[in-house]
């Protein structure tokens, strides 16, 4: 059978087989000496922003989580977020269709499947924390019914369908590059060390650009204190396990950019992209050791993660289900061939400054996957507005820098109240201290200092 009626065929028996997963039906019982292993504090008591700190198990931490924001995790496992995102990639036509709940669900359910597929790939301890967070929702909502398999499609789904749909269009002969008109072209970021600081600390810029829907109202800071790997701080809504903007006591700090068009494998989707940014933010103490994670890992389709390191390093992973491949601060491609039309060749020139927007530079990545317009223009306002301040950059700086499509802008117009879409932070990664904007652009960056 070739692989293109083997994909059928999984989607197929994916739909059909549509089954769930629920918690224990026994009593959820309140694990002991949990109240002292965590608390909740308020970061902005006019904007409702929150912060919830957690030590002890991984199964401890997420049922804290779960059960302290039990309403926020159900949303972001809700067909309201789910539609939300596919509307942020395909457009608003698909509210034509998302009225029909049952093929909404018919939809959801087929994705469901094919998820489960790879929970045998996610690590035993954070499943755990997945398993906790449903009996702390459970718990806090008896009625709730919420189920691992909730959690476990927030934190894999799109790692499945983006390697699903160029698994699909592969073999019909054709490529995702091919509709980039209809695909995401989201989040940027940088990292700055040495000479280009003022200080010469480090400083690492974080735009997670994603739909607003659900995640500007939920959104949280949590700083973890694991019994394994090292204390971190993630921005984020409850629900994740993974993490798309983090940094760890070690100074590393880390984020992820879509990269389109790229070589996909579905069968090579692992613990997924949020998952693999976690395991690296909790367990590595130096660039070297996050670099590693990565190209030890399985990979399905494009990705591009930002790294920075505190002692005074940083660099960009640009990868597919192919290739892995690492630029960092001092990588120079001034005599790269590039074969595609859409493209750009790196313009950070300097060894202690690097950057990233949803195009590969590297030019193994560049030339099999899919660059836009709109991401070489941001990636150029971006570096000329570091390279414009280089030498003084720092964490006032480098907050108005990361945050350079606020409205108004070109990007998002002139409302300055609407929502955040979806996470903008500055990391101080010399001395732990992160910025960091959600909500609405009217609001107030949060701080926080991590001190474990």
């Amino acid at each position: 059978m070739n692989k293109k009626w083997q994909l059928v065929l999984v989607f197929i028996i994916g739909v059909i087989s549509v089954t769930t997963m629920g918690c224990d039906k026994d009593k959820i019982e309140w694990p002991q000496g949990l109240e002292n292993k965590y608390y909740v504090s308020e970061l902005d008591p006019v904007a409702g922003k929150k912060m919830i700190h957690v030590e002890g198990t991984a199964y401890e931490r997420g049922f804290a989580i779960g059960y302290e924001f039990p309403e926020e995790t159900i949303r972001n496992c809700s067909k309201e977020y789910y539609i939300a995102v596919v509307r942020g990639m395909l457009g608003e036509w698909i509210d034509l269709f998302t009225d029909i709940d049952p093929m909404v669900d018919f939809i959801i359910g087929g994705v469901l499947e094919l998820t489960k597929v790879h929970k045998k790939n996610i690590p035993p301890e954070f499943m755990d924390e997945m398993k906790g967070m449903v009996d702390g929702v459970n718990y806090a909502m008896p009625d709730a019914g919420f189920k691992l398999n909730d959690i476990l499609m927030l934190n894999l789904s799109v790692d499945v369908i983006s390697s699903l749909s160029g698994d699909f269009l592969a073999s019909l002969g054709l490529n995702m590059e091919d509709f980039s008109g209809l695909l995401p072209h989201t989040c940027q970021g940088f990292v700055a060390t040495g000479n280009a600081t003022a200080d010469g600390g480090t400083i690492m810029g974080r735009h997670f650009m994603f739909p607003y829907e659900v995640f500007h109202e939920t959104c949280l800071i949590i700083e973890y204190v694991p019994d394994n790997g090292y204390p971190f701080v993630s921005i984020t809504p409850p629900g994740y396990v993974g993490v798309t903007a983090a940094m760890n006591n070690q100074g590393i700090g880390i984020g992820q950019d879509m990269l389109m068009g790229a070589p996909t494998d579905y069968a090579q989707v692992g613990m997924g992209r949020l998952l693999l940014a976690r395991n690296a933010v909790q367990y590595a103490s130096s660039l070297d050791e996050a670099v590693a994670m990565f190209q030890q890992a399985d990979i399905a389709d494009g990705n591009i993660f930002v790294i920075g390191d505190g002692k005074g390093d940083g660099a960009i992973v640009e990868c597919n289900a192919d290739t892995i491949a690492i630029r960092y601060m001092d990588s120079t491609y001034d005599s790269a061939e590039y074969t595609k039309t859409v493209h750009q060749e790196q313009i950070e020139s300097k060894d202690d400054l690097v950057l990233v927007a949803n195009h590969a530079v590297i030019p193994e990545i560049a030339n099999t996957s899919t660059g836009s317009e709109d991401s070489i223009m941001r990636y150029q306002e971006l570096c000329g507005l570091l390279l414009n301040d280089y030498g003084n950059l720092d964490v006032s700086n480098g907050r108005d820098i990361i945050d350079f499509l606020h409205p108004p802008s070109w990007y998002y117009g002139d409302d300055i109240h609407q929502p955040v879409a979806a996470s903008i932070t500055l990391f101080d990664l010399t001395h732990l201290r992160l910025w960091s904007l959600y909500g609405r652009y009217s609001d107030d960056w949060v701080f926080h200092q991590l001190n474990y």
